[in-house]
């Protein structure tokens, strides 16, 4: 994953100049960091609601569950803001950069910048998320972040694959050499769900050593149903990352042409 990691920092600093526009895009990502852990906190509102209905308590089931509504809507305005204003922030940064380009490398450096901070917003949420898991159960942390991390390193070897792919498509077509767009689309989509798949295994793994800890009672009922929330964010992140990084290498390689 290193050699998606230097990637991912070098279009970083090509596409947003030093100063405001790059502490917009981080601030942008932070925010990201902040939506995971409102999303774990609806997830745990969610439990404690399930978990003591049963007790009878009607002002705790109201307080909760006006609390539950009030966070997921938050949650979701600030997913939307994140989402559209980084429309503006990718504008005004390109407006100010003293490097034109063509109106052909214009469009694929727009792909570049949504899939740069598509990718990082994942992976500031998988590090949120397994931090958080860590806090929640050592243990059960510990385990997420074992197979997350051999994952990810499965997610470096694809991209650095798809990347020598789609430098190679590029190359031949300047040479005026034909590839079927069949062949360019398929390469790419493949790597993708190979992603994936592999991260879809991962969390199963995840999912089993869950099971077992509250089997036996290392982690209640309660954090379980929290952790059940939260592996499967990670494995919608995992296989997101995955797609986006095979589009942030097709991006990468036409930007470069």
């Amino acid at each position: 994953m290193i050699f998606a990691s230097k990637r991912l920092y070098e279009a970083f600093k090509l596409l947003f100049p030093p100063g405001r526009f790059r502490y917009l895009l981080v601030g942008l990502v932070l925010l990201a960091a902040i939506i995971s852990l409102t999303e774990m906190l609806v997830a745990k509102l969610f439990s404690t609601i399930v978990l003591e209905s049963h007790k009878g308590d009607t002002h705790a089931f109201i307080k909760n569950s006006i609390l539950f509504f009030a966070v997921f809507l938050i949650t979701r305005t600030a997913h939307f803001v994140q989402k559209v204003y980084r429309v503006s922030v990718f504008d005004k940064a390109f407006l100010s950069s003293e490097t034109k380009v063509a109106r052909l490398a214009e469009s694929w450096r727009w792909a570049l910048a949504f899939e740069l901070t598509s990718v990082l917003t994942l992976l500031t949420q998988l590090i949120v998320i397994s931090l958080y898991f860590v806090y929640m159960n050592p243990l059960m942390g510990l385990m997420n972040l074992t197979f997350s991390l051999l994952v990810m390193q499965c997610l470096g070897f694809l991209f650095k694959r798809q990347l020598a792919s789609q430098l190679g498509f590029v190359e031949k077509k300047k040479n005026r050499e034909h590839v079927e767009t069949s062949v360019r689309v398929a390469s790419r989509i493949r790597s993708g769900e190979i992603g994936a798949l592999i991260a879809g295994i991962g969390m199963l793994f995840v999912l089993a050593a869950l099971l077992v800890l509250s089997y036996k009672n290392v982690i209640t009922a309660s954090n379980t149903i929290v952790f059940f929330f939260g592996i499967r964010m990670l494995n919608h992140s995992l296989q997101s990352i995955s797609s986006g990084l095979m589009r942030f290498a097709r991006a990468s390689a036409n930007s470069d042409e």
